[in-house]
């Protein structure tokens, strides 16, 4: 089980990145707090700057703390996300005091059935169709030949 390593009684914050092929679109942090608590949220851009409401669900929460190592958790977001080689993928990442936790890695957060604010669904779909693009290229595809 993972615990937050300076109150062993709270749980550990969820961080979950909204990832397109090694580059992050949005970051969602979850505070549980203890097992008994309303869960609580912020957004951040991927420059951790707080997003405000990206979209519906959770109890904002601007007071919550950033992470330990925005940069360690940012680049491990990257990297799974270039590893699993869809043009998305949600990747959900703990943070203890060695670093970055893999909790889980998801195409399909929520059954696809999130809805975002409409600068960030935009921003979102940018960000999927350079994914998409990129992983062709790499691949080697012609994108010029009638499938």
């Amino acid at each position: 089980m993972v615990q937050d390593p300076n109150n062993p009684r709270q749980l550990p914050f969820d961080w979950k990145f909204y990832t397109f092929y090694r580059e992050v679109g949005i970051i969602l942090q979850i505070s549980r707090g203890n097992r008994k608590s309303t869960p609580k949220a912020k957004y951040y851009d991927s420059l951790w700057q707080n997003a405000g409401r990206v979209r519906g669900g959770f109890k904002l929460e601007d007071s919550l703390p950033g992470p330990n190592d925005p940069t360690r958790l940012l680049e491990a977001a990257k990297m799974i996300s270039k590893s699993v080689r869809f043009p998305f993928c949600r990747v959900d990442l703990y943070e203890d005091n060695n670093g970055p936790l893999l909790g889980e890695v998801t195409a399909y957060p929520s059954g696809i059935k999130e809805s975002f604010r409409s600068d960030i669904d935009e921003l979102m779909g940018r960000l999927w169709e350079r994914a998409l693009s990129n992983l062709f290229i790499e691949d080697g595809w012609d994108q010029r030949r009638r499938y």
